[in-house]
């Protein structure tokens, strides 16, 4: 399927999309209580250099997942991605969204730190967030926590050119079973009063390890490993 100008989902709208792949000429902006959920679709985003595309979510529900909700099937998992890698695209959760991601790819996604950081990665501002048996890479930054206690679950967040986890204005998440690997910058940055827990995760191969600033962070049982400079 090929999407011509913006996609809108919203005030009576409950939508659901499998097994295929969407290429959006648009942004995708969910907002009015709308819901779509996604499983074992490609969605494609074809913004251009000085026109990057946006995934918004606002006051409505976005579900991305594999077609039988099982990790331990392969072939089947929904995938958020560039048409061009070379055109990353913006992917923001605000506050009053239900969003979740599961047993999917995210990947080209963001494209600069910004005063906000909403430009920066996968954003996340909503309490309602949920992030497992994932895999976010390739993008500029990989998930950015925005004052909220959103949970992220064996994932794997790689070979993202800016800071692999990013938690600030005093978001609490809770990080289980992810490997965080190969960004150009910090593993993980802990900053702004905010309290992240880690656990049974791997830290590895990024620029730096971990960098608590103004901040706390637990880790149990975890490797924080061949790092460059931490």
């Amino acid at each position: 399927s090929e999407f011509t100008g913006d996609w809108t989902i919203g005030a009576g709208d409950d939508l659901m999309y499998a097994n295929q792949t969407i290429v959006l000429d648009g942004n995708l902006s969910i907002s009015d209580l709308g819901m779509l959920t996604l499983r074992n679709v490609t969605l494609a985003l074809k913004g251009g250099e000085f026109d990057p595309q946006e995934i918004t979510v606002f006051d409505g529900t976005l579900v991305i997942s594999d077609w039988d909700d099982d990790p331990e099937t392969h072939g089947d998992k929904s995938t958020i991605r560039a048409d061009d890698p070379d055109f990353n695209y913006y992917f923001q959760i605000y506050e009053g969204a239900t969003f979740s991601l599961s047993n999917s790819l995210v990947r080209d996604c963001g494209r600069l730190f910004n005063l906000l950081g909403i430009n920066a990665g996968l954003y996340i501002a909503s309490e309602d967030a949920m992030v497992r048996d994932s895999e976010i890479s390739n993008g500029y930054g990989g998930i950015f926590i925005d004052g909220v206690d959103a949970d992220v679950e064996n994932c794997i967040i790689s070979d993202n050119t800016w800071i692999g986890l990013y938690v600030d204005n005093g978001a609490s998440p809770v990080v289980v079973g992810c490997t965080i690997e190969d960004n150009l910058r910090e593993g993980v940055m802990v900053k702004g009063q905010s309290n992240l827990f880690v656990g049974d995760s791997n830290i590895r191969g990024n620029l730096r390890g971990v960098v608590v600033d103004g901040a706390f962070m637990a880790a149990y049982e975890c490797a924080i490993s061949a790092n460059e400079e931490v």
